[in-house]
């Protein structure tokens, strides 16, 4: 019986290292924001692809976007600020993705995407822009049709 016990916890241990964790904090009135700032992360590698997606898809749900580097333009209530990474299991892979709408330099709306410890879980392979769509959708407060 305490095998099966032993078992049992090692193997629920295994399967939670294989987790991707999504983590959304929603905009309390999604109407309010029109339009964003969005904050270039010279960091970000990828770049060429990412911010044009992130771009595309705030677009997509109405919001105007412009980018700039360093401080944000004055007349700009909302900015955006994000960060991702990729990394190497046979192919490419989205590891890790925030992106944060701020107000006044108050977060007020994030959306988070952690494979780090995505290990086993084939899941983590596919295209950064359908990791992003629904988590970025979440956060505007809507929902992706199916």
């Amino acid at each position: 019986m305490l095998n099966r016990i032993v078992l049992s916890v090692l193997l629920l241990g295994l399967l939670g290292a294989c987790a991707i964790n999504k983590n959304v904090t929603a905009l309390d009135q999604p109407l309010k924001v029109q339009s964003v700032c969005i904050k270039k992360n010279p960091k970000v590698l990828m770049k060429e692809g990412f911010l044009p997606e992130l771009e595309s898809q705030l677009q997509s749900h109405g919001i105007k976007t412009s980018v700039y580097e360093g401080s944000a333009p004055s007349g700009c209530l909302h900015t955006v600020e994000y960060t991702a990474n990729w990394g190497w299991d046979l192919a490419m892979y989205l590891t890790y993705m925030r992106v944060e709408i701020r107000e006044s330099g108050n977060v007020i709306a994030s959306a988070e995407y952690d494979a780090r410890r995505g290990g086993g879980n084939m899941g983590k392979f596919g295209h950064t822009s359908e990791k992003m769509r629904p988590l970025i959708a979440e956060m505007l407060g809507k929902k992706l049709e199916k």
